[in-house]
């Protein structure tokens, strides 16, 4: 008569000493695979970061020497615009016909998220950006071919909404000034 098959470990749930050979496997994988999830996020992390640089590099005006920080606040201000059109035409799409469910949700939820969260990036404490006031360092981005492994080579600045504010009262105040001394002239 044949031998019946023997219960394979894992099975048989049976529970394991937590000091066997078999809790410490588990723990040794568990924890492994804990530290692969947090190298996977800052993967994920560096390729968002090299995403906004690569859209940086192609909006911005390669004929400079270097940009103004005002300058740098309005070009941060069209990135954060820059799904408007694709919102405009989910929109368009789902109000077309009488549609019963909505069309490209989870993409529009999406772009909702990275949106929102941005802003609130931008009015607190400031987006992560190329810093493209230093001259040799908006040299250097020009030249990125945009590999990641030179990422870390790029300087990074944090322009926030107080930074377009404070350009926005420094140009209203370069023009009174302007006026005044107009003015001046006029009643010489």
């Amino acid at each position: 008569m044949p031998k019946a098959p023997r219960a394979k470990v894992g099975q048989d749930k049976k529970p394991i000493h937590p000091n066997s050979r078999k809790a410490q496997q588990l723990t040794r994988k568990a924890s492994r695979d804990q530290r692969l999830g947090v190298k996977n996020l800052n993967t994920q992390r560096t390729e968002l970061l090299a995403d906004r640089l690569m859209w940086f590099q192609q909006n911005v005006d390669l004929e400079k020497k270097c940009l103004k920080k005002s300058e740098l606040a309005s070009l941060c201000k069209k990135y954060l615009s820059r799904f408007e059109d694709e919102l405009d035409q989910i929109d368009i799409v789902q109000h077309i016909g009488n549609r019963q469910g909505r069309q490209h949700a989870a993409r529009e939820a999406a772009i909702s998220m990275t949106l929102n969260k941005e802003k609130d990036e931008f009015a607190s404490n400031g987006l992560e950006l190329p810093d493209l006031v230093n001259a040799k360092n908006f040299e250097y981005f020009k030249q990125w071919n945009g590999e990641i492994k030179y990422l870390q080579n790029i300087k990074l600045r944090k322009i926030a909404i107080t930074d377009s504010e404070e350009c926005d009262e420094d140009t209203s105040e370069s023009q009174d000034k302007q006026m005044d001394d107009l003015d001046n002239d006029d009643s010489s």
